[in-house]
């Protein structure tokens, strides 16, 4: 049975209907024409509102981004399945930079990290990232795209600042190495944890450096004042970091005046800082001209001595008897024992009172020194038997000295 193909008719309009389809179509097409295609979340969006400019002069300095202005804070806040932002990150703020073509400047991002926590206006912006975007957009950088980001420029480093660096190399020798693990072991060992091991390891030695100036007795004792101390020591690494931020801003006055407002702000957040270490220095008597210490003989060498026994350091043992029985010193001490009888000019009653002290106190050191004996004498026969042992296992001569494998 044969069947006849249907053909698709035109559909008549009206006048009207058709003046009315012509109306409706060139409004779609006025209203697309200010819009742009995110390929990244499929949609027509305003190029205005919704997208950044590109000012990359290959695509004659007045072009839009690749994507949205949304999906870019996807990339940059790392937004999560449940569609919740989380803190962005340098890496994150980067590859939000590559989609929208746009320079990744390390001195813009340290002005953001600034701007968005500025504490001394109390004016932050959102986050690190909405106040990047916005000074990235400013008309100093325009006709900069992501290639011309700081990670792509080659350094270039003059002679002299060749010698500097190597310089820089010397210096971290051996012996500064061994301080800085000497420090850290002296801080985990009067504090039993580790208070820097989130700092970055450059920042480290010095941090461990200017704690273990601080330990003394009285910060031992005393948990506040040792908290105290930590949190002096980091704010003052803060400050030196922000004065390497400040120098750095230094050297853009006289392309960016711009950056003034920025150093003002630093130099105050600076001032505050201080002030608040200074200030808690003050109240936990740390500070030189406020030290509270119990113990008035803590900055003598009998003190210190003292100090570094209780903190059983390697090295912290005096040989006494080498010291008191020097010529030199045996002579100023009698001549300083003289001085003290002419200035007490004591009478029959006080020497008698001085033979009682002195007849208990030679009865003590007969007692001390005769239990000293005897430990020697048992030492002495612990080492020889040690030695014996040692011989019929045929570690060591006759001569005692240590048989070498062949």
């Amino acid at each position: 049975m044969a069947t006849k193909k249907r053909t698709t008719q035109p559909v008549k309009l009206t006048a009207t209907e058709a003046r009315e389809k012509v109306e409706e179509l060139q409004y779609k097409l006025d209203k697309y024409a200010g819009t742009a295609h995110c390929p990244m979340c499929n949609k027509h969006k305003d190029i205005e509102t919704k997208f950044y400019y590109d000012t990359d002069p290959l695509f004659g300095g007045k072009s839009f981004s690749r994507i949205c202005r949304d999906c870019a804070r996807k990339i940059a806040l790392r937004v999560d399945e449940r569609g919740e932002e989380h803190e962005p990150t340098k890496e994150s703020v980067q590859k939000a930079l590559y989609y929208l073509n746009k320079p990744f400047l390390e001195t813009v991002w340290n002005a953001s990290i600034q701007e968005s926590e500025n504490m001394v206006t109390g004016k932050g912006k959102e986050n690190v990232w909405t106040s990047y975007i916005k000074n990235i957009s400013m008309k100093n950088y325009v006709g900069m795209g992501y290639m011309d980001s700081d990670m792509f420029k080659e350094k270039i480093v003059y002679k002299d600042e060749e010698v500097t660096q190597e310089n820089k190399e010397d210096e971290l020798s051996e012996d500064v190495v061994e301080m800085y693990k000497k420090n850290k072991r002296t801080v985990l060992r009067f504090l039993g944890y580790d208070p820097f091991e989130n700092e970055p390891i450059s920042e480290q030695p010095i941090l461990y450096s200017k704690l273990v100036g601080y330990f003394d007795e009285s910060v031992k004792d005393d948990g506040l004042k040792l908290e105290a101390v930590i949190e002096i020591v980091q704010s003052f690494k803060d400050v030196k970091t922000i004065n390497d931020t400040i120098s750095q801003y230094k050297k853009q006055l006289g392309s960016n005046p711009g950056v003034i407002s920025t150093i003002k702000s630093l130099a105050e957040t600076k001032q505050k800082m201080i002030s608040s270490a200074l200030a808690l220095a003050k109240d936990n008597g740390i500070s030189e001209n406020n030290n509270n210490r119990k113990s008035k003989g803590a900055g003598t060498l009998t003190g210190i001595i003292k100090e570094l026994q209780e903190m059983d350091l390697d090295g912290s043992e005096v040989n006494t008897f080498d010291y008191e029985t020097n010529m030199a010193i045996e002579d100023i001490m009698t001549r300083n024992h003289q001085n003290q009888l002419k200035q007490l000019n004591p009478d029959e009653n006080d020497w008698e009172k001085e033979v009682i002290h002195q007849k208990g106190l030679l009865f003590n050191l007969q007692k001390e020194r005769d239990n000293a004996v005897e430990f020697s004498r048992l030492l002495k026969k612990e080492n020889k038997d040690l030695k014996d042992f040692l011989f019929e296992k045929g570690l060591i001569d006759e001569k005692g000295q240590v048989i070498e494998d062949g």
